[in-house]
């Protein structure tokens, strides 16, 4: 088994009544990163398209009876269907979405072996720190992230991070590039924003811009290749 270190959504593999005996990462579905002219043996470069990725996991789940094992199974399966992080022994979580669930396998008497397929992003944990104007950011993914920023009002009730403009702001304001949200205490507040795409972070160094009196902080998921 390798099964030492795997968590479904923070829950050990184990308290499932289950091991991870094998598991596989696909790559990531891409979009063409070129295009050659006819008339040309150069290559020109395309910003491609970054997409999911298959993750194959082999799974034993044991119990002293077959009742026991079949609801471990059950209960494995009704946490997966949902949206869930999975962390692997590789050391990355994989935001992961149930693509199939195989049909279980004696091997061994009150051990039934699955094969499980999800397609997955593969991320590191969440990083968070407060913003300033002129700082510059270091993103530790290869891949452009979703960000999460976090407006705290001091004496201005507007308030610009880069590109987005916040106005008429009362409370806490969190602008969530990974929801696809805007929101003030908890009520919808993306019309009072000129938000032309939700905020992310650049591979490597982004200069950060803010203009107003707030407490900002940004958070989000390193994302890799």
């Amino acid at each position: 088994m390798i099964d030492k270190d795997t968590k479904i959504n923070g829950t050990p593999l184990r308290l499932f009544g289950a091991e991870l005996l094998d598991y596989k990462v696909g790559p990531c579905e891409m979009g063409k990163t070129y295009f050659s002219a006819p008339s040309s043996i150069v290559p020109t470069s395309l910003k491609s398209t970054v997409g999911l990725r298959k993750v194959e996991l082999t799974i034993d789940f044991s119990g002293s009876t077959m009742h026991e094992i079949e609801h471990n199974i059950s209960n494995l399966t009704a946490i997966l269907r949902d949206k869930s992080e999975i962390y692997l022994p590789d050391g990355f979580f994989y935001t992961s979405m149930l693509e199939k669930f195989g049909t279980p396998t004696e091997k061994a008497p009150w051990i039934m072996q699955v094969p499980v397929t999800l397609v997955s992003y593969r991320h590191g944990s969440l990083e968070i720190m407060s913003i300033t104007d002129n700082m510059t950011l270091f993103s530790k993914g290869n891949i452009k992230s979703p960000a999460i920023i976090e407006i705290v009002p001091k004496s201005d009730t507007e308030v610009k991070i880069n590109d987005i403009k916040v106005s008429n702001i009362k409370g806490m304001v969190i602008i969530d590039g990974i929801s696809g949200t805007v929101k003030e205490n908890g009520v919808n507040k993306f019309l009072d924003t000129d938000m032309t795409e939700f905020p992310h972070l650049e591979p490597g160094a982004n200069v950060m811009s803010v203009d107003g009196d707030a407490d900002i902080t940004i958070s989000y998921y390193p994302i890799f290749f």
